[in-house]
């Protein structure tokens, strides 16, 4: 399996299929509003700040498969929050597992991060897939996402430079960086 990362751009066919994929998991997003295409995404990636770093994901080269990134940067508290999405006929195949490799190297080996941390809602299973990435379980937050006229709670989670250290050579092996 081949991945490559690339820093997200305005380019109209990925960002338009980011918000088809965005759109197809509402449940799972922090916002339950559906993702417009077209211009609105392009402002998206104008809206960065220049701590930001999200990348689009290509298997093979070529073919789009999901974004990920690192934002919410805290330079004194060397803290940056993890997102990741994987288009749902990529999913089970190990992508999202080297994507967080990748965010994790990219993090703690060349931004020198302490701490990167995310949050889940529980309408998924979600959590266990960031629970086998290495990240420990923070907290419970109660009630925080509204959906299909029920409350769900989500879960924070996080990974210290140091945890990152200790899973050791598994973690360091295939890394790129992007293009």
């Amino acid at each position: 399996m081949k991945i490559r990362f690339e820093k997200i751009s305005p380019k109209p066919e990925e960002l338009n299929q980011i918000a088809q994929w965005r759109n197809l998991v509402l449940e799972a997003l922090r916002t339950g509003d559906f993702t417009s295409p077209g211009e609105s995404q392009i402002q998206w990636t104008k809206s960065f700040s220049q701590s930001d770093k999200y990348f689009f994901i290509y298997f093979n080269d070529d073919k789009f498969i999901g974004y990920c990134g690192l934002d919410k940067f805290h330079p004194i508290n060397r803290t940056a929050e993890i997102s990741l999405l994987i288009g749902m006929t990529f999913t089970r195949q190990g992508i999202g597992r080297e994507a967080v490799k990748f965010l994790l190297h990219y993090g703690f080996d060349l931004l020198n991060l302490n701490l990167i941390f995310g949050e889940v809602y529980l309408t998924t299973t979600n959590s266990k897939f960031w629970l086998k990435q290495g990240f420990k379980k923070e907290a419970i937050l109660r009630h925080r996402k509204y959906w299909k006229g029920k409350y769900y709670n989500s879960m924070v989670f996080s990974i210290t430079q140091k945890e990152y250290q200790k899973l050791g050579e598994k973690l360091h092996q295939t890394m790129q960086e992007p293009s």
